[in-house]
Formats: structure tokens, C-alpha cells, sequence
């Protein structure tokens, strides 16, 4: 089956016109297309998403609407609070996303999850099955290749969520009092502007670590490591500078988004991401110390990550004999 779908890609790759054939950009353009196509429609057919999205589902209906419901029926006490936004909608989705210190249950782990389970085979799935020799050998070049890879799993995991979020926060202006003024909407937009850039940088990372194994396990372990503790560790030297100045000087005398403390920050992209749910919220409800504190910043760390991972990914394909 894979190798039917290889060669219909390889095949559709160098169909078309005869005065395009000898394009060399269009015939890579045509190659990424068919390869991201075949990705999307391998990501539909998959458990995997069909487990995750179900998940992500179950949460967010719960934190958003059924958690809120559930305590103002019981203590009479409202979710969100009255006085910090004319459209409650806002503050009750910006909570889902950092999830308020339950982060296995918000948005942003959900993305993060998805991005990094759908993309860390990308390659290894078609080298371990055979189908990278049919697809290399005609004319899709190993760069449409990787950017195909790249974006179908990032077209997926975007669709996906971006589709559910606008669904969820139309529920929420039908459930909860207030009308979002344009500031709201423009906070929500960016949010997930963000939190799409936070999907690319996922979807890059777990594409390169595809590239330098042959085993899809490995690649996602290496992936979960990534995300789970190398990004967290490369954030505490911020960490440790902030709270060994916050000894010395006392807390009127420190500024947790200065560059020195905040720089660290930047290393992880998950900290950048964090910025969608603080751009919907009124306050800083996400903890004490440095962290990344503008969405400008966040944009261009997200850019970067995203970037560099592909680039690298780019790199190592070019360069690999996949025998």
C-alpha cells in the first residue's frame, strides 16, 4: 500500500504540462504538494490523531465549559472574574490554555502532543517501510520531500486545533454573559497566531529528530525528551540568575522580563507559546520568576525554533545514504 502511494506521488510529482516539466521550481513545488498531500490524508487515517483529538476534545469541552458550569452551580461562585473582562469568553479560554498549573489538561500541551506524535516518523516511517527509495528516485528532490513532510503534519495539527479552538470559543460566547469587543477577538486571533508558530516549532523538531534514526521510537522518545526536559532545563539558568538577584536586591529592585532573566526563556519554545493564554487574561496567572512576557518576542523565538529545525532537517536528508 505504501509503495502504491509512493509511486502516485512520485508519478503526480512529474505529471503535468510539458512546457513545466523542465521548471525546476515548479516541478519542486509540485513534488512538496504531492508528498504534504499524502501526508495529510495518512494523518486522517491514523488512530493516533483520532485518540489525541478526542482527548483534546474531552479537555477542553470540560475546562471551558462543563468545569465553569459545574462550580457556579455548586458554590454560586463564578469562574472568571466579573470585573477583569466584558466578554468572560476570553479569561475562561485564556485559563484552558495554561490550564491554570493543570498543563497536562490545557490547549498548549494538546498542540504539543499532537505536532510531536504526528511528525517524529515522518521519515522513518517511509524508510523503515522502503517507500523513501521509490519516492527519492524520481524527480521529487530530497528538499520537496522533507518540506512536503513538514507541512502536511503541520497543516494537520494546525487545522485541527485552530478548527476546534473557534468552535469552543463560539460555545463560549453562547454560554457564558457579554459580548467580546474588538480587543477581545484581536487577543483570541493572536493567541492563536502563537499558538500556530508553537505547532510549527514542534512539527520542525520532531521532523529532524526523524531524520537522524532510522527508528520511529527512537525519534519519538528523543522528541518526549526534548520537550519534556531538555527545553525546561535550558530555561533555569534564567531561572537561577533571577532568584540569586532577587536575594540580594528584594523584589522592588528586580524585573522578572529583563533580557538577562528572559533570554532563557526563549530556549524553549513551549515558554513562548505560554504567551497565547497571558495575551487573553488581564493578570499574570502563570507562576513566579522570568518567562517570555511579549508576543513580539515570542513570535520571533517561534520563527527561529521552527526555522532552525527545518533547516536542519533540510540539511541531514541532503547529506544522508538512506540504504
Amino acid at each position: 500500500m505504501r509503495e502504491t502511494t509512493a509511486a502516485a506521488i512520485a508519478d503526480a510529482a512529474v505529471a503535468g504540462p510539458a512546457h513545466r516539466r523542465d521548471d525546476p521550481m515548479q516541478a519542486f513545488l509540485r513534488g512538496a504538494y504531492e508528498v504534504g498531500r499524502k501526508e495529510v490524508t495518512q494523518h486522517l487515517r491514523t488512530k493516533r490523531l483520532l485518540i489525541i483529538g478526542i482527548l483534546f476534545v474531552i479537555s477542553l469541552v470540560f475546562v471551558t465549559i462543563v468545569l465553569p458550569l459545574l462550580i457556579e452551580n455548586s458554590t454560586g461562585e463564578r469562574f472568571y472574574d466579573e470585573e477583569a473582562a466584558e466578554a468572560p469568553a476570553n479569561q475562561v479560554f485564556g485559563i484552558y490554555l495554561g490550564a491554570g498549573g493543570i498543563g497536562f489538561l490545557g490547549g498548549v500541551f494538546f498542540i504539543q502532543l499532537l505536532a510531536i506524535t504526528l511528525t517524529a516518523d515522518a521519515v522513518t516511517s517511509e524508510w523503515s517501510h522502503r517507500t523513501i527509495f521509490l519516492l527519492l528516485s524520481k524527480p521529487v528532490t530530497r528538499s520537496a520531500f522533507v518540506l512536503g513532510k513538514f507541512l502536511g503534519s503541520f497543516v494537520t495539527v494546525a487545522v485541527t486545533f485552530v478548527s476546534l479552538f473557534i468552535l469552543d470559543y463560539l460555545a463560549l460566547l453562547a454560554v457564558f454573559p457579554g459580548a467580546p469587543s474588538g480587543a477581545d477577538l484581536g487577543a483570541f486571533a493572536s493567541a492563536l497566531g502563537i499558538l500556530v508558530l508553537g505547532a510549527a516549532a514542534y512539527s520542525g523538531m520532531a521532523l529532524f529528530l526523524s531524520t537522524v534514526t532510522k527508528s520511529s521510537v527512537v525519534a519519538f522518545i528523543l522528541a518526549l525528551a526534548l520537550w519534556v526536559l531538555v527545553f525546561p532545563l535550558l530555561t533555569l539558568p534564567g531561572q537561577l540568575i533571577f532568584m540569586a538577584d532577587f536575594n540580594d536586591a528584594g523584589p522592588e529592585e528586580v524585573d522578572p522580563t529583563d533580557m538577562k532573566y528572559e533570554f532563557w526563556s526563549y530556549l524553549d519554545p513551549g515558554s513562548s507559546m505560554r504567551v497565547a493564554p497571558k495575551n487573553m487574561l488581564s493578570e499574570d496567572a502563570f507562576g513566579f520568576g522570568p518567562s517570555v512576557s511579549r508576543a513580539s518576542g515570542a513570535v520571533l523565538a517561534l520563527l527561529v525554533h521552527a526555522g532552525v529545525y527545518v533547516t536542519a532537517a533540510f540539511f541531514v536528508v541532503q547529506r544522508r545514504n538512506f540504504e
